[in-house]
C-alpha cells in the first residue's frame, strides 16, 4: 500500500539497525531511546528459531537454586532404578503444548534477480546489498552511482532478504544524495522489511523516526499490524491499535479492518474476536468490509457457526 503523500522535513533520520538483538521486542506502550548514528556496516541480529520452546520447569530447577531437602519425595524402588529412571526422562524430548497454528514459514522475498528488466546500475546496488563485506559503505562510494528517490524504493523493495545492508543503503542515500528527503513510501518499506523479519525492535525505532518527522500513515502501520499478527503476537498487534492516536493515526473503522485483515491471514480468529468486540465497546462502527474479513477468515479456518454468524449480524447490520 502506497504512502499518503506527506511534505518531509530536513531532519537527519535517527535508525541505526541493532548489532545485538534485545530482551524481548520494544512495546508500542513503552518509550524508545534516541539512537546513536553508525557508520559501520551493521550485522544482522541472530534470530531465536521458530517453534522452540522454553526450557521445561524442571530443567529451570536444577539450574536455580537447590530446593528445600523437605519437599523432596521420598525415593521408591531400588537405587539402580532410580537412576534408570533418571536417565530415562533427561533422554526423552521435552513436550511443548500442541499449537493450534502451523509454524511460520520462512517468508520467501523478491530479489533483483526475478526481474531481468531492471537498470543496470540498481541492478550493481542491488548486488553490493546482496553479498556480505565489512566496507559496505566504501563499496557503494565507490560505484559512482547517484540515486533517486525512486532508485531507493526499487532497491528496498528487492532487498528484504537483507535487512541489514538494506538500512545502511537507506541511510547512506540519505546522508550522500537526499539531504535525508526520503519519500514516505521508501520509509514505510524499512518498517515493513524490519517487521517481516522479525526485527521488531529496529521497526519500533523506525516509527518514532517517521513520527518525529510527520510521516507516519496507516499504511504504516498496517505494515505493523501484519507483521505482528504473522509471528503470532496478537497482544502487541492490538496494543499497536490502541496507541494509534499517539501517533496521530485515528482508531476509526478503516484502521480496524487492518487489524482484522491481519490477524484473519495469520489464523488468529480468536484473537480478531476479541479485537472486533472490544472496538466494538469502544464505539468503532463496523461496515461491509469488517464484516467481509471476518466472513472469510472463519470461512478458511473452517468455522461455519460463527461465520454464519457473522453473515446474519452483517444482514441485519449493513441490510
Amino acid at each position: 500500500m502506497l504512502a499518503d503523500s506527506v511534505e518531509p522535513q530536513r531532519h537527519k533520520p535517527l535508525l541505526v539497525f541493532q548489532s545485538e538483538p534485545r530482551s524481548g521486542s520494544t512495546s508500542p506502550l513503552q518509550s524508545i531511546s534516541t539512537l546513536r548514528e553508525s557508520t559501520s556496516s551493521p550485522m544482522l541480529p541472530s534470530r531465536r528459531r521458530r517453534g522452540s520452546s522454553p526450557d521445561p520447569p524442571s530443567k529451570r530447577r536444577r539450574t536455580g537454586s537447590s530446593p528445600d531437602p523437605s519437599s523432596k519425595r521420598p525415593r521408591t524402588g531400588s537405587r539402580s532404578r532410580s537412576r534408570s529412571d533418571s536417565r530415562h526422562r533427561r533422554r526423552s524430548p521435552s513436550r511443548s503444548p500442541p499449537s493450534s497454528h502451523p509454524p511460520r514459514r520462512a517468508p520467501v522475498f523478491p530479489s533483483h534477480h526475478d526481474h531481468p528488466d531492471l537498470p543496470e546500475n540498481l541492478r550493481v546496488l542491488c548486488e553490493i546489498l546482496s553479498s556480505p563485506s565489512h566496507s559496505l559503505l566504501s563499496l557503494l562510494d565507490n560505484t559512482g552511482i547517484r540515486v533517486t528517490k525512486s532508485d531507493v524504493e526499487t532497491v528496498l523493495r528487492l532487498s528484504y532478504s537483507h535487512p541489514g545492508p538494506a538500512i545502511t543503503f537507506f541511510r547512506w542515500a540519505g546522508e550522500r544524495h537526499l539531504d535525508h528527503m526520503h519519500s514516505p513510501y521508501a520509509w514505510n518499506l524499512v518498517v515493513d522489511m524490519l517487521g517481516k523479519n522479525l526485527h521488531f525492535d529496529t521497526m519500533w525505532d523506525t516509527v518514532c523516526s517517521m513520527r518525529d518527522l510527520n510521516l507516519l500513515s496507516l499504511a504504516t502501520f498496517a505494515s505493523i499490524f501484519a507483521s505482528l499478527a504473522a509471528d503470532g503476537r496478537a497482544e502487541e498487534a492490538l496494543a499497536a491499535f490502541r496507541v494509534l492516536p499517539l501517533y496521530g493515526i485515528p482508531r476509526d473503522t478503516v484502521a480496524l479492518n487492518s487489524l482484522l485483515a491481519a490477524m484473519c491471514r495469520a489464523g488468529l480468529l480468536r484473537d480478531a474476536r476479541a479485537v472486533l468486540h472490544e472496538s466494538v465497546m469502544a464505539g468503532v462502527r463496523l461496515d461491509a468490509d469488517s464484516f467481509a474479513v471476518l466472513l472469510e477468515g472463519f470461512e478458511n479456518e473452517k468455522d461455519a457457526k460463527f461465520a454464519q454468524k457473522v453473515f446474519m449480524t452483517w444482514s441485519t447490520t449493513i441490510g
